[in-house]
């Protein structure tokens, strides 16, 4: 029994490396299909920029704009992970989006069974109510200000892709995005209008949602 309980609570980790393996490997097949390179090289740079892009490392050994459409689309969905929850990188945190997809799949399960009790595990530890009440509002949160980026960087007259990505880039801390702000390029001829609010993402991220959110209720300042 001891020993499971050890296996459930490696969880959130255990998933960290699946996710970082299975993206490298996504990526891999990507650039080898597009025969740009050796397979030595191709499985360091997927491996490396995976674990960059996951941990919000932000470095880079290759022009990832250089490939496949779904090689880039797997790098952003990585941006929205983040690292795992003990750690200071920046995106969701691996931890938040598992209890935020079973809390979704909870409230599935109370459509047809409205009186069934579904715990909501990590670990093998029941997540409390008031925890999952702040991981969803954390994880809307997260989306309204993304959207808030890419609405600001849209107006400035960006393309989708870089509004895209430099919001989701900047709210999640990684750094390089696609588009005006590729890994080879910089944040330098972003609008001037559209920089303070990526400044403010980065903040967002960084101090985390919740406490820079509270700060724009006019009630937290009444009292």
């Amino acid at each position: 029994m001891t020993e499971k309980r050890r296996k459930r609570k490696t969880g959130p980790l255990v998933l960290v490396f699946l996710i970082l393996a299975g993206a490298a490997a996504v990526l891999l097949i990507n650039v080898m299909w597009q025969g740009k390179t050796d397979f030595l090289t191709g499985l360091r740079d997927s491996f490396f920029i995976a674990t960059s892009i996951l941990t919000t490392t932000g470095y880079g050994s290759a022009d990832f704009e250089q490939w496949t459409p779904l090689a880039q689309g797997m790098l952003v969905m990585l941006m929205f992970v983040g690292g795992s929850a003990g750690s200071t990188g920046g995106g969701m945190k691996v931890v938040r989006i598992m209890i935020t997809l079973r809390w979704a799949w909870k409230h599935v399960v109370h459509a047809f069974r409205p009186h069934a009790v579904v715990p909501l595990r990590i670990g093998g530890h029941a997540v409390e109510p008031e925890i999952e009440d702040q991981v969803v509002s954390f994880f809307l949160l997260f989306i309204g200000w993304f959207i808030l980026g890419i609405t600001v960087m849209l107006a400035c007259g960006h393309d989708l892709v870089t509004s895209l990505t430099a919001s989701i880039a900047s709210v999640g801390n990684i750094g390089p995005g696609l588009g005006m702000i590729g890994p080879t390029d910089n944040y330098a001829a972003i609008h001037p209008v559209a920089k303070p609010v990526l400044c403010l993402l980065m903040l967002v991220g960084r101090l985390e949602v919740l406490a820079i959110t509270v700060l724009l209720v006019p009630g937290f300042w009444r009292r």
